[in-house]
């Protein structure tokens, strides 16, 4: 259940951002240039002041496909742990019979 948890925590943190690369690369599209401009507020950060939109497209298909990878291993996860909690409750049920008989 643990890992259950823990994997859901990722795919919700990997979700918000792929919908952060994909909003960024769906307003960029339809610039002629290949970088999207990111606005600075304070001239000391240390963010660079252009997004290459290439790196972006390969670290979004990147997260895609981890984030199938982490649905699969979480589908499964939920799974198996429905099955040993039905074993759980079974070996319940006979200790519970042997125990009245």
């Amino acid at each position: 259940p643990l890992q259950v948890s823990q994997l859901r925590h990722d795919l919700s943190m990997k979700d918000e951002l792929l919908q952060f690369y994909t909003s960024a690369a769906e307003e960029s599209e339809g610039d002629s240039s290949t970088c999207t401009p990111i606005r600075h507020n304070d001239s000391t950060l240390s963010v660079p002041r252009y997004f290459p939109l290439d790196s972006l497209q390969k670290k979004l298909k990147d997260l895609e496909a981890e984030n199938i990878s982490l649905r699969s291993e979480a589908s499964h996860l939920e799974t198996e742990t429905e099955e040993y909690e039905e074993k759980e409750q079974q070996l319940v049920n006979d200790v519970v019979k042997e125990l009245s008989e």
